[in-house]
């Protein structure tokens, strides 16, 4: 980016977060005076002395944030609309959601907005907040990984995202998140994720519906994926499925889908989230939380030493068994049983679709992996851990 190109950049940062609400204001406060009658409103001059030191404050603010930027990279290229505070990107990301075309609404803003030396990262300032936009693979490792401790949730996120996942480890930074993670690391260890029995069972299911029910018929792969991954996650997890694949209209299948689209909904509104109705999303969350309330209550009235026991046996054995034999506060396990739900299913059903779209168009590569499988497996048993790697 030119020095030039940064100026412009810089001034039209400042416009958007200040000069646009300010004239907003205003002008409603300036029609608001003409309108109760008074022909002439005038301005005390110490008003006029706060509001100037407020705004030299605020440009002296900006001028230093821009420096900073520029030692630690510069910014990324800006997505910029017609409309006061770029609202139109924020109507635009809420509309496309609701019609399940998000590929394209991210696509787009870097297709128009991003540079060769940046084409997966744009930024933009939205009622006065900057918000950036990366799909770039290493700005991804760096927020995941190498510098994760410099990218925390915040309280803003936490507070947003507070009702559905309380405290868990997705909500939470520092010792808070640590405490998490030592909670859930041992329940992921090899012998037990290597226990492919839950999962074969609900894909034993799920294979006959990839069929559809007439010759030809379009199949929904991606709602297959996320009702069998809905069913392994909770049968894993609470030793019970909900068997959303069997019965796609169950009731907690139904409020979990609720509650995550009207969230997600409310995070891409950012600061307009307030309008967003939430009637269905808190029927969504009572439902869930009765839902998983009955596990927890039956976990905690076992004893430590069944609890003990059921851990270190395959028997019996499920997730939530392990963690209430780490704390007995319900609201902790409600929080990560929910966390890892969430985690469980969506995670997994995207990449299972995402995977077979690739796959649909590479039959090359679909006659190698069933030679693979043919070879290293056979058709006549059940992939063991070893076979996957």
């Amino acid at each position: 980016m030119t020095a030039r190109k940064q100026q412009e950049e810089m001034i039209f940062n400042f416009v958007d977060r200040i000069w646009t609400p300010t004239v907003l204001y205003g002008g409603i406060a300036y029609a608001i005076l003409k309108f109760a009658g008074d022909a002439h409103p005038t301005i005390p001059y110490g008003v006029v002395g706060v509001i100037a030191i407020y705004y030299l404050n605020l440009f002296v603010t900006a001028a230093v944030r821009e420096i900073q930027l520029d030692q630690l990279g510069k910014r990324a290229p800006s997505r910029r609309t017609w409309t006061p505070w770029n609202v139109q990107l924020l109507f635009q990301a809420l509309y496309l959601f609701s019609k399940n075309r998000n590929h394209e609404w991210w696509w787009g803003n870097f297709r128009t907005s991003g540079n060769k030396n940046l084409p997966y990262t744009v930024e933009a300032i939205t009622v006065g907040e900057r918000i950036v936009f990366t799909a770039d693979e290493e700005n991804i490792k760096a927020i995941l990984a190498t510098q994760f401790q410099d990218y925390g949730k915040g309280p803003r996120f936490r507070q947003e995202w507070k009702d559905f996942l309380g405290l868990s480890i997705f909500t939470t930074d520092g010792e808070l998140w640590h405490n998490s993670r030592q909670l859930l690391r041992p329940q992921f260890i090899k012998d037990r994720v290597s226990d492919l029995n839950t999962f074969e069972n609900h894909v034993q299911v799920m294979l006959p519906m990839f069929v559809g029910r007439k010759p030809g018929e379009a199949v929904r792969v991606d709602d297959l994926f996320f009702r069998f991954t809905l069913d392994a996650a909770t049968d894993f997890i609470l030793g019970k499925s909900v068997d959303s694949l069997h019965n796609g209209q169950a009731e907690f299948a139904r409020a979990f889908a609720v509650v995550q689209n009207v969230q997600s909904t409310m995070a891409r509104a950012g600061p307009l989230q307030g309008w967003i109705p939430k009637k269905a999303y808190y029927e969504g969350l009572a439902v869930l939380n009765r839902f998983v309330g009955t596990y927890i209550d039956r976990a905690l009235e076992l004893p430590p030493e069944e609890l003990e026991k059921r851990t270190k046996s395959d028997h019996g054995y499920t997730f939530l068994h392990a963690l209430a034999g780490y704390t007995r506060d319900r609201e902790v396990l409600r929080d990560q049983l929910v966390a890892v739900l969430l985690a469980g299913r969506d995670t997994t059903a995207v990449t299972l679709s995402w995977l077979f779209y690739e796959l649909s168009k590479h039959p090359e590569v679909v006659r190698k992996l069933r030679r693979e499988i043919f070879d290293y497996v056979g058709l006549d048993k059940t992939p063991t851990y070893d076979n996957l790697k």
